[in-house]
């Protein structure tokens, strides 16, 4: 049974909350506190489990400093700024999910100890999984900030040297990434590590498991052809 197979059936089995229970004082209701990353970084802030460290480079620094930080149960969100020579105002968060933050993150109570948080979000997120429909809008935060021809240079984002024996900088880790499908339109969403090549260029990758690598396979010529704003 591969692993897909075994997480469906896992979710198949979880209960949702019954709608008469509603009101049930012993269930545990995520609430989302947050509206935007700003926000919650000030969230984290207030859990006093936020650092700002800055002026470390991107060649190793920061690789080091969050590997560190991650290999602690409690350590630090740590937020590097003033990174030299990449864009003015440009910052890396790492770290994020930890410590009592990850509890916030999910809309629970800080304090919530882990075989609750456990339960609490199974029967919030898990037991009654539903597909959301996608809206197409015409404008958005995101067009804020639109580079195009000449002026697109992604090597100057502070994209790290994460590892020592990592092959570029990856600008994608914990990336969302939209693909279409050439051929007959359908779109994957998928999380794919997005390396660093040039001015202009990044590459996924895709293993032989995943959606975005069967595309691949079904194209000719291969993934240059699919259109990924990721």
């Amino acid at each position: 049974m591969s692993t897909c197979e075994k997480r469906e059936r896992a979710l198949a089995k979880a209960e949702p909350i019954p709608a008469g229970k509603a009101a049930d004082p012993t269930i545990i209701r995520a609430e989302i506190s947050y509206i935007c990353l700003r926000d919650w970084i000030d969230r984290v802030k207030d859990l006093g489990e936020l650092r700002v460290v800055k002026g470390l480079n991107w060649q190793s620094e920061i690789g080091l400093v969050s590997e560190l930080a991650i290999r602690e149960e409690r350590g630090p969100c740590v937020l590097f700024e003033d990174i030299p020579g990449t864009l003015p105002g440009s910052r890396v968060l790492v770290n994020f999910f930890g410590g009592k933050r990850r509890n916030m993150t999910l809309g629970f109570s800080p304090d919530l100890p882990k075989l609750a948080l456990t339960e609490a979000f199974r029967l919030n997120y898990l037991a009654e999984l539903k597909q959301l429909p996608h809206r197409v809008v015409d404008d958005g935060p995101i067009f804020e900030n639109v580079l195009l021809g000449d002026d697109i240079d992604v090597s100057k984002f502070p994209a790290p040297i994460w590892h020592q024996a990592d092959g570029g900088r990856y600008i994608g880790t914990g990336s969302f990434n939209v693909t279409r499908d050439p051929d007959e339109g359908w779109i994957n969403c998928g999380t794919y590590r997005v390396v660093i090549h040039d001015q202009n260029r990044s590459g996924s990758i895709s293993l032989r498991a995943n959606t975005a690598a069967f595309k691949e396979i079904n194209t000719k010529p291969a993934v240059s052809r699919c259109p990924s704003p990721s």
